[in-house]
């Protein structure tokens, strides 16, 4: 978030992942009764990338990222842990939505990062997808660098 050009603090009801804390907090404190969860990416344009798989952490014990290079197809694959509840410690306790039954509501407005969650969801079995078939479109375009300095 910028304000006057700068980076500006952002609060903790602007940060998605504290949104989502809350939320399964509350869920599983105040409605044991619930056994689905919808996830609502319907106008989701985007956002960023370390928070996607942050976010992702709530939906699986492992977030497994498969991305493939289109010059040559090779495909490979990026496994994360998601401290999501907390304690300092990487355990099962940590994939909150053990147990539900979750959806991902996409429409021809996701895009980028609003892509991307679906997709990740999808490939690790964690969630069913439904509603519109997205419009596409790029998640993470920038410049980056290999550990071994090339940059694409």
């Amino acid at each position: 978030m910028f304000v006057n050009g700068k980076v500006a603090d952002i609060t903790y009801t602007q940060n998605s992942y504290n949104l989502f804390y809350d939320a399964f907090k509350d869920l599983k404190t105040n409605h044991p009764e619930v056994k689905n969860i919808i996830i609502d990416e319907s106008i989701n344009t985007g956002g960023d990338c370390t928070t996607l798989i942050e976010l992702a952490g709530f939906f699986m014990g492992d977030v497994t990222v498969s991305l493939k290079n289109k010059l040559n197809n090779e495909v490979f694959k990026v496994t994360y842990k998601v401290d999501t509840n907390y304690d300092g410690v990487y355990d099962d306790s940590d994939y909150q939505a053990k147990g539900y039954k979750v959806y991902d509501l996409i429409s021809t407005v996701s895009f980028s990062c609003g892509n991307f969650l679906p997709t990740i969801l999808k490939q690790n079995q964690a969630a069913t997808i439904i509603g519109q078939t997205s419009s596409g479109g790029s998640c993470i375009v920038g410049p980056n660098a290999s550990s071994q300095g090339d940059i694409y």
